[in-house]
């Protein structure tokens, strides 16, 4: 329970920094993404103001130019969004375990071989062990927080 504690602190620290992050972001993309729009706009309707063909191919050329620009940073805020969807479920995931942790303890305390198996699978618990000549560790041990909690 300490460990998950521990990791949990970190994971929350971690991911109110990464969404704090993205908020920023998502806010200077939505800004640019908008003054991308309207300057497409603004070279459309001059298009049929201009004097000459070539002034036409240019402001055609500058309109097609900030379209795509708006399609990029359209693109990037769908990648913003996944971002975002994929820390609510990582915050889903850590905190069904926190509420299971109590219970789990529990449990691997009375459980037999099997059942203790079980539970640390489902903590996503993963154990590496090497010859005893093996430096510096026999063994190592990884689990579902190694991946949540690393550094955004």
């Amino acid at each position: 329970p300490e460990r998950l504690r521990e990791q949990y602190e970190v994971y929350l620290s971690n991911v109110g920094k990464a969404a704090a992050a993205d908020s920023s972001e998502r806010s200077a993309v939505d800004l640019a993404r908008q003054a991308a729009l309207e300057q497409e706009q603004s070279y459309l309707a001059a298009v049929g103001s201009a004097r000459t063909d070539s002034m036409r191919e240019r402001f055609v050329q500058l309109a097609e130019d900030a379209h795509e620009q708006y399609v990029k940073l359209t693109s990037t805020l769908e990648e913003l969004s996944v971002s975002e969807a994929q820390r609510k479920e990582q915050m889903t995931v850590i905190r069904s375990f926190q509420e299971a942790a109590p219970r789990a303890i529990e449990k691997l305390r009375n459980a037999s071989l099997a059942e203790k198996r079980m539970i640390l699978y489902r903590f996503g618990v993963r154990a590496v062990l090497w010859e005893k000549s093996h430096e510096p560790l026999r063994y190592s041990f990884r689990w579902i927080f190694d991946v949540f909690c690393s550094d955004p």
